[in-house]
């Protein structure tokens, strides 16, 4: 069953919470993962993730980066 797009967002969120820009590396691992399993639901899904991830990080200032 497909995620919601809530539930992308949440999933993206705690990524970048936890692994700061290090969530762009832990989306790309886990989409090998799912490659190499042959689970295209699950690389499609971590596609979307991974979309969001790049959207969050692009808002967050990097660490010692002045907000404007």
């Amino acid at each position: 069953m497909p995620l919601s797009d809530w539930e992308l967002w949440a999933v993206a969120n705690r990524l970048v919470e936890e692994d700061g820009r290090r969530a762009s590396l832990k989306v790309a691992e886990r989409l090998l993962e799912l490659e190499a399993a042959g689970d295209m639901e699950g690389h499609i899904t971590w596609l979307m993730i991974g979309e969001r991830v790049t959207k969050l990080l692009r808002q967050k200032p990097a660490p010692g980066e002045a907000v404007q």
